[in-house]
């Protein structure tokens, strides 16, 4: 609250209200007996007066000195919470805080279950493309052992076919030898 100072000589202070006690405070036992006073009909009546008698109001003194006419405020917040200045006002605080905490809670586990739903796909998706990948080696290790068999077996078929073209040129090399001899004997004669 802001403190409004005039220009007359006494100014009252204000007095500050009243709390209520924490709504967690635990109630407080009641307080010990007075000491036991001696039996003197003197004292006992002055006792009871005392006993009975209501409470007395706070006093405020009067300030007295030079204060100007000007209204001084509380300076601005510096970005730190001021205290609360009573339980109301703390336990709708802390209800706010929690219904913000709560809300950003459930943000969390949206966001959570977003984050595990996405990890769950992602991962039926990696398990695919291993079993397609795995389908894909056993794929191409057959092709290959095929294909080395391929190879292997135009290996022989090449060296096969080399040997019966030698074999088959010895015969004609034999063969056209043959003929020239004869030839040579056939114009000889």
């Amino acid at each position: 609250k802001p403190t409004v100072f005039m220009e007359k000589e006494t100014v009252k202070t204000p007095v500050p209200e009243p709390q209520p006690a924490p709504p967690a405070a635990k109630p407080r036992p009641p307080p010990p007996p007075p000491p036991a006073q001696p039996k003197n009909p003197e004292t006992a009546v002055s006792s009871n007066t005392t006993r009975n008698a209501p409470p007395a109001a706070p006093k405020t003194a009067p300030v007295t000195g030079l204060i100007s006419s000007k209204t001084v405020e509380s300076p601005p917040a510096s970005g730190y919470a001021s205290a609360p200045t009573s339980t109301r006002e703390d336990s709708s605080n802390v209800q706010q805080q929690l219904k913000r905490s709560n809300r950003e809670l459930k943000k969390v586990q949206a966001e959570t279950r977003q984050l595990r739903k996405h990890v769950m796909q992602l991962n039926s998706q990696l398990e695919i493309a291993e079993a397609e990948m795995a389908a894909q080696r056993q794929e191409l290790q057959r092709a290959a052992e095929r294909m080395e068999k391929d190879r292997a077996r135009n290996n022989e078929e090449r060296e096969d076919l080399l040997d019966e073209h030698e074999e088959e040129l010895e015969q004609l090399k034999e063969h056209y030898e043959k003929l020239l001899a004869e030839q040579k004997v056939h114009y000889e004669d």
